[in-house]
């Protein structure tokens, strides 16, 4: 749009400046012919010679307007136009008919220059006729023709007429150009106006047609998304229900196998233990046979017969301990009112543990000065305390130590166990007592250990709690109540 403006305002131009020339070169033609016809004197003179150039200009000009820039034929037409209007206000002053010309000098300028420099060149027009003014007024220059011959020639009122004329069509051209231009345009944008009225209403249509199907897509799509979010809802619930009822099944399904599993141990140690106690009354006969014997004889080398009895007798009482200890760690009495005694079952477990802690852990235990006695199961807190103490040495990897603390309040026993391991990590704290989480590598744990102990612990109306630095020292402090309420 806005090149076809462009160009059609230079085409106006060019229509312009060709008419004004054409017009021009006839006009200086004719009046250059009425000024030597009619004139009395024949003496040709400068102003002869720039009329021949100027009209010359011109028609060389017009026959080669095709070829010639717009800027470059409105500066020959401005020459042409400047030289006539200069060299009659030498002649005879704003007397001469050239004068009216300046008119023409702004309108031609328009067409080949900016409006800036075109009016600065204005003002230097102007500046040169008040110069000439001047000049005239001063006597620098003078009038040598009789102005009354202008007055009463016919020739001089021709020659003002054709002036006139030059102007007006000039004027007459430019108002026209422009005129039809702006018809143009303005039908032209009438026409567009229309079409974009045509267009518009279309479009509000296809807006409204594609706004009523985008407002029953988008009612179908909510209908559709809320029947989606009702059974995402559904499924969400019942994976939920599912996940929990999974996790009960784990944790169900881990108890089931520790219990059977400690059932079968506790079958077979109970079997082992009877087995054990056979013999071993054998043993404890003959060791009380032999002593009796060597109080009654004496002996020969009593000193060493002494050490091996006392040898016979450490061994029975170490292997009736670890019976006795088999049979509290593996009873399946289900009841939770049997007197416990949490300093006995410490180390009934350890007894269990010996193997793994000698010649590697030491072991130190603080004990309160009376015994502790709870209400309880005292199977099921030999394997919590058992599992403790075992996650205890396995976090030891070469010598440390392992300490155990008790102690009483009005309400609890609490019991400490301390070691010097490599601990567990702060992220890992919140979830060791969850089913199945392990931080051992692949079949070292089950991750069951202390969430079997959080469960037997709770049980017992107690609780149980785990604070770590990582290779510093790790405690686990259980709080029992005195008195449980299962009874």
């Amino acid at each position: 749009m806005l090149m076809a403006k462009k160009t059609a305002i230079k085409d106006i131009k060019h229509r312009i400046i060709d008419y004004s020339i054409l017009f021009g070169g006839c006009a200086g033609l004719l009046i250059t012919i009425i000024q030597n016809i009619l004139a009395k004197e024949h003496n040709p003179d400068i102003r002869l010679l720039i009329d021949i150039v100027a009209i010359s200009t011109l028609w060389i000009v017009w026959y080669f307007r095709h070829k010639v820039s717009l800027v470059l034929k409105s500066l020959i037409v401005i020459t042409a136009v400047f030289l006539l209007w200069a060299q009659g206000i030498f002649h005879v002053g704003f007397h001469s008919h050239n004068t009216m010309l300046f008119i023409l000098l702004p309108l031609f300028l328009t067409l080949a220059i900016n409006y800036r420099l075109n009016l600065l060149l204005t003002i230097l027009f102007v500046a040169f006729y008040i110069g000439i003014a001047y000049a005239f007024t001063s006597d620098t220059l003078r009038i040598n023709v009789d102005l009354s011959e202008r007055v009463n020639s016919i020739s001089h009122w021709i020659i003002h007429l054709l002036i006139l004329a030059i102007l007006s069509f000039v004027i007459i051209i430019i108002l026209d150009s422009y005129k039809n231009y702006f018809k143009k345009l303005i039908t032209k944008l009438e026409k567009q106006n229309l079409e974009l009225n045509k267009h518009q209403k279309h479009l509000n249509e296809l807006v409204e047609e594609r706004t009523n199907k985008l407002n029953q897509a988008y009612e179908a799509l909510s209908t559709t998304n809320n029947e989606l979010e009702q059974k995402n809802k559904l499924i969400n619930d019942q994976n939920n229900e599912l996940k929990n009822t999974l996790i009960y099944l784990k944790n169900t399904q881990a108890k089931l196998i520790e219990s059977e599993k400690m059932a079968s141990l506790g079958t077979l140690t109970a079997g082992v233990a009877h087995e054990i106690n056979n013999p071993l009354n054998y043993i404890m006969g003959a060791h009380v046979g032999l002593s009796n014997y060597f109080e009654k004889y004496g002996s020969n080398e009593q000193d060493n017969t002494d050490v091996f009895l006392n040898s016979i007798h450490t061994g029975i009482e170490r292997v009736t301990n670890i019976v006795s200890g088999l049979n509290q760690f593996n009873r399946t009495n289900s009841s939770f009112n049997e007197v416990c005694d949490i300093h006995s079952i410490i180390d009934n477990c350890l007894v269990m543990l010996h193997n793994q802690l000698k010649h590697k852990i030491e072991v130190i235990k603080t004990y309160h000065s009376e015994t502790p006695h709870i209400k309880g199961n005292i199977g099921k807190l030999h394997q919590a305390i058992f599992n403790i103490l075992n996650n205890s040495i396995q976090a030891i990897n070469n010598n440390g130590k392992i300490t155990i603390w008790t102690s009483l309040n009005p309400n609890n026993i609490v019991l400490k166990i301390t070691d010097n391991g490599c601990g567990i990590k702060a992220e890992h704290l919140t979830k060791v007592t969850d089913p199945f989480f392990t931080t051992k590598p692949p079949g070292k744990g089950t991750g069951l250990g202390l969430s079997i102990c959080y469960s037997i612990i709770q049980s017992h109306n107690g609780t149980l709690e785990i604070t770590s630095e990582p290779n510093i020292e790790t405690q686990v402090i259980v709080q029992l109540p005195k008195e449980n309420d299962n009874e």
